[in-house]
This record gives C-alpha cells, sequence and structure tokens, in this order.
C-alpha cells in the first residue's frame, strides 16, 4: 500500500528587465506499507520538506543564476535503526559569460552540508564553448567538475545491511566534443 502527497508552492517576479526572483517550497509525505502476512511486515513513512530561492540575471553578454535551497528529510521506519532526519543547507551560483563572439565560459560553484553525516562539500564546473569560425556552424565544448553523493538513509540505516560508516561518493568528470 503506497499513498502519496506532492505539494509545491511556487512564487516568481520579474523584478527588472534583467533580473527574476523565484522561491518554491516543496512538501511530500510518502507512506508505504509492505505486508505478506507471513514474511514481511514493515512501513516506511519519509518526509521531505524544500525550498529553493534564486535571483536571475540576463544581459547580452552575461547570465548568472544564484540562490540557496534548505532541505529536510525524514524517515520513520521499522526496518532502519530509529528515527533518521537530515538537513541540507547550500548555496550555489551559475554563470554563462560571453568573452567574445566566439568564447563562452560556464563557471558554477555550490556549497552544500549534509548534517546526519557531518559533512561539508563544494562542487563545481567549468565549461568551456568555442565557435572557431564565424560562418560555419562549429562548436568546441568541454566541460570538467567533481561530483558529490551522499549515501542514502538505507545504506547508512537499514537494519540488515545499513553501514553507519560508508563514505560519500565523490567523483571528477571531464568531457569535450563538438556540434
Amino acid at each position: 500500500s503506497d499513498k502519496n502527497l506532492n505539494s509545491i508552492l511556487s512564487y516568481i517576479n520579474k523584478v527588472s528587465e534583467n533580473i527574476s526572483f523565484n522561491t518554491q517550497i516543496n512538501y511530500q509525505v510518502n507512506l508505504q506499507n509492505y505486508s505478506d502476512k507471513t514474511i514481511t511486515d514493515s512501513y516506511y513513512k519519509n518526509i521531505y520538506l524544500s525550498n529553493s530561492t534564486q535571483v536571475n540575471y540576463n544581459s547580452k553578454d552575461l547570465e548568472i543564476v544564484s540562490g540557496f535551497q534548505l532541505n529536510y528529510s525524514g524517515l520513520k521506519s521499522n526496518e532502519t535503526q530509529g528515527n533518521i532526519n537530515r538537513y541540507q543547507p547550500g548555496v550555489f551560483i551559475v554563470s554563462k559569460i560571453n568573452l567574445n563572439k566566439s568564447v563562452e565560459i560556464y563557471p558554477s560553484v555550490r556549497y552544500d552540508h549534509i548534517s546526519d553525516i557531518n559533512d561539508n562539500v563544494i562542487s563545481g564546473k567549468f565549461g568551456l564553448n568555442v565557435k572557431p569560425f564565424r560562418d560555419i556552424k562549429l562548436n568546441i565544448k568541454a566541460s570538467a567538475g567533481n561530483n558529490y553523493a551522499a549515501p542514502t538513509f538505507n545504506e547508512l540505516y537499514w537494519k540488515e545491511l545499513g553501514n553507519k560508516d560508508l563514505k560519500p561518493e565523490r567523483s571528477l568528470n571531464m568531457e569535450a566534443g563538438f556540434i
């Protein structure tokens, strides 16, 4: 038996020709009951509450999106070790900068804190788009960035196979190509 509620409230305001503001609140409750009357009788109550607020700036040669997120996740279950809570505040800035008619760069950075594993992480990415010839539709693209994934509640706290000592996943990605 699964029951899900997902409510989203959004507000968008164009402050000026170049600046817009938006915020979104998301509330979710997911109830799951799994029972076959003999082997399995488990329940899960997942609660998720988030706010994402950002300011966008757009001009001819510059686009910037900056903002913050506040996330709360909670889990109550007879299949996990206790009641679990995670608070994850984060701030970010993403941009597109036209250096000239042939070169665009895309720098971005994000900071997050994950409360239940007490981890702080900075992730970023840098992209480059070069159009080497004015009259030929050819763009050369490249980017590099780091990624981060915190362990899920089940990976950490599941009674049968959870591991509280599990470390977050980190990686470095690079790509290049043309279009």
